[in-house]
């Protein structure tokens, strides 16, 4: 390196690079009597013209094409004999020997290459799909349809992509989705904004469901995100939007035994255990049942939090015979963990503009795991599909969805000071949600002279309830994190919640 640098710094490697370049001119270095041309007219043994016929010579990379005309022409042959090489793809190749002769060119006349009687070998063209894509989907459009038929904007995250990400919760799924921005609500349910729109509610199925954090992805075959105003396919409704709906696809029986079980351990004790069990219930395989249920427990990494979870997913598919078909499943989820949010409540008595220079440790939580969110989620679905022709099917669909809170103390800290905050919580204790749907649909796909139409006619009704008692936000102390904070229970919330009344709400 020393030498390089030595050299480059005296002129000696420019000087060099140009030596070289006049060498590496053939016109320079080597006479143009050693070098000749070879041109000529390739055809059949008919006398027809053959195109984009490969020609070489041997030993060299010389090489060019025939034009339309059967000509080519090859410049910087070197003198002496030379093997010309000529191959097109159903004919026997042909090889001639020619003397060239420098600062000539050679005219060749006799290149006639003779039919091959010899089939070509089959040629197999291989297509590899990726693997988490699916070709059609029914929910969509409300109708079998596939990606290249249809005109509307969605994304499909499958089962295949959540098994080998690890999805072990909604948001995580949700990073597979461009332009979604997954939202929380105080309770823990996980909705997105669409196109700037939130929506906090997904469907189930294409069915309307209860907005609440329990849902597992264990159940789901895949999540399926439309934009714009395909979300008019699914009703006027809350779980509707201009920006879009999201639709949750649970998985369904299949006609051979398979089962999956699966053990995930991580960090802050996380412990997750899940089982895919599949059956056919008798020899014609027309009663199927699927069971998919999950649990899971995690800590947290400050001295308190936690959040415990399990789901048992059963379904029941019974076809009848090739025109009727039942479709039963549900899903049953309960979880238990804290919920804590922080705020700033006057920045002009708050010093510090970033979180992470507040004296209070990161580690360090200033509520008790009694305050926590006891809740739970019951759907239950069914489907009856009927053939009426291979143009025509009957498709009846009932949801019934149920939410409810039998705890539920959501806690937020808002700091006065840099170093003083208000412990403040909100008190529901109990609330009801759900909803109830029916639907009735009508699916054609038919001809009209050379036309093919596809149709979905139907009829839905919906049900929604809320029942629910809280108390307003309210102030459970003022605390001074470089001072002993005094306990935070949820006995005492209760009681405080008792004082202040409860008010009670039936939408």
């Amino acid at each position: 390196m020393s030498l390089f640098i030595k050299m480059l710094r005296e002129g000696v490697f420019f000087n060099l690079l140009v030596l070289l370049g006049i060498l590496s001119i053939p016109n320079l270095s080597i006479g143009q009597g050693t070098f000749g041309s070879i041109s000529g007219i390739v055809q059949d043994s008919a006398g027809k013209k053959l195109e984009h016929a490969a020609v070489t010579v041997k030993g060299s990379n010389l090489s060019t094409i025939t034009d339309s005309k059967g000509a080519f022409i090859m410049d910087n042959v070197p003198a002496g004999t030379t093997i010309l090489a000529i191959l097109k793809v159903g004919f026997k190749p042909l090889e001639k020997s020619i003397e060239v002769v420098g600062g000539e060119t050679i005219f060749l006349t006799a290149l006639v290459l003779s039919d091959d009687v010899h089939e070509l070998d089959e040629v197999e063209i291989l297509i590899r799909r990726q693997k988490f894509a699916k070709a059609e989907s029914e929910q969509v459009a409300r109708m079998p349809l596939k990606n290249m038929e249809n005109p509307q904007v969605y994304n499909v995250v499958g089962k295949e992509l959540m098994k080998e990400q690890l999805v072990m919760e909604r948001t995580d799924m949700y990073r597979n989705i461009p332009g979604a921005v997954p939202n929380f609500s105080a309770g823990g349910s996980q909705g997105l904004n669409i196109r700037g729109f939130s929506n906090t509610n997904g469907l189930r199925n294409g069915m309307v469901t209860s907005a609440i954090f329990l849902l597992n992805p264990i159940i789901l075959e895949r999540v399926e995100v439309m934009r714009g105003p395909s979300g008019t396919l699914f009703g006027s409704n809350r779980n509707t939007s201009f920006g879009g709906v999201y639709n949750y696809v649970t998985k369904n029986p299949y006609d051979i035994q398979a089962g999956e079980l699966t053990m995930t351990m991580g960090s802050y004790n996380l412990s997750r255990v899940t089982a895919d069990i599949n059956t056919p219930l008798n020899e014609k395989k027309n009663v199927l049942f699927r069971l998919n249920t999950a649990w899971q427990s995690e800590g947290s990494f400050q001295d308190q939090g936690f959040a415990k979870i399990y789901t048992i997913a059963p379904s029941f598919i019974y076809k009848v015979n090739d025109k009727l078909k039942f479709t039963v499943d549900a899903d049953f989820t309960r979880g238990n963990y804290t919920n804590l949010s922080t705020a700033i409540g006057n920045m002009t008595n708050v010093k510090v503009r970033n979180f992470k220079d507040l004296k209070l440790p990161y580690n360090r939580s200033l509520i008790n795991n009694s305050a926590d969110i006891n809740n739970g989620v019951n759907n239950v679905q069914g489907q009856m599909e009927y053939k009426f022709s291979d143009k025509w099917k009957s498709q009846t669909n009932f949801l019934y969805s149920e939410g409810y809170y039998k705890d539920f103390i959501w806690t937020t800290l808002s700091y006065i000071t840099d170093s003083t905050l208000y412990r403040q919580f909100r008190n529901q204790t109990p609330e009801t949600f759900g909803n109830i749907q029916a639907q009735q649909n009508f699916i054609g796909d038919f001809k009209i002279g050379p036309f093919r139409n596809r149709v979905v006619i139907g009829l839905d009704y919906n049900k929604n309830y809320n029942s629910l008692n809280r108390t307003a936000m309210t102030t459970y102390d003022t605390i001074n994190i470089n001072k002993p904070v005094n306990d935070y229970s949820a006995d005492k919330i209760n009681e405080i919640s008792s004082k202040k009344g409860i008010q009670r709400y039936h939408l």
